[in-house]
């Protein structure tokens, strides 16, 4: 799935997804958090102090299945990509999602890093820093205190699709009456990890790096294990 101009969205949509009422919607997207807390992975007891998170680009299908053959163009979509702290309740505003009126059945998205079909290799989005995610935070077992900082790079595995392909979600959208929010845990994100992989590594803090089996449990837990939660909500 790839952006598209205005024009030829909404022609796309008019053939293939079908919609009624006004020809566009157009409402705006928050990111809300969860507040650090201490919790437990392996033997150790983590608190994360950082976790900012980049988000986007966004498409959502009619079809439950978000692929190109089910759904060749976006019945709505989050066309930019948007940093937000994982560590924050509180709503922060990323953009606007926009497109036709219609039923909303699945979801892909990109973590600040995408590959379409017109770029040779994975890109990252200006606004990510280079990254999907940057975490901070420490990790105690018994007397032992290790810091540690991880930049998170979440790839697609195929040129032309998303990091996350076809979650499901569900919403019929009507008009621009509503707020998409979207919910993040980041703790959730590292309960599977084992940071004992990088207990001998100098440096304070010790920098996790991307070859690592942490590394990769992060990636997984961020797109298959815990993703992103959307919740369409009335305004």
């Amino acid at each position: 799935m790839k952006t598209t101009t205005r024009a030829i969205l909404l022609s796309m949509l008019g053939l293939g997804c079908g919609s009624t009422g006004p020809s566009e919607v157009r409402y705006p997207i928050v990111a809300e958090g969860a507040a650090s807390a201490p919790f437990a992975a392996g033997d150790w007891t983590v608190t994360l102090d950082v976790a900012r998170v980049s988000l986007g680009p966004i498409y959502f299908c009619a079809t439950a299945a978000a692929s190109s053959s089910l759904c060749p163009a976006a019945v709505q979509e989050f066309a930019d990509v948007a940093e937000f702290d994982a560590l924050r309740p509180s709503a922060q505003p990323l953009g606007f999602v926009t497109g036709a009126p219609g039923s909303i059945r699945s979801s892909s998205y990109d973590l600040g890093i995408t590959w379409f079909t017109t770029q040779r290799t994975a890109t990252p989005a200006a606004a990510s820093a280079g990254r999907s995610a940057h975490f901070e935070g420490r990790a105690t077992r018994g007397s032992r205190t290790l810091r540690f900082v991880c930049d998170v790079r979440a790839i697609p595995m195929l040129q032309g699709a998303q990091v996350v392909q076809g979650a499901r979600v569900s919403a019929d959208i009507t008009g621009s009456n509503v707020r998409l929010v979207v919910r993040a845990d980041a703790a959730s994100w590292w309960t599977a990890v084992d940071l004992s992989e990088v207990e001998s590594e100098g440096g304070d803090p010790v920098v996790i790096p991307p070859s690592s089996r942490i590394h990769n449990a992060v990636v997984v837990a961020m797109t298959a294990g815990a993703p992103l939660r959307f919740e369409w909500v009335s305004q």
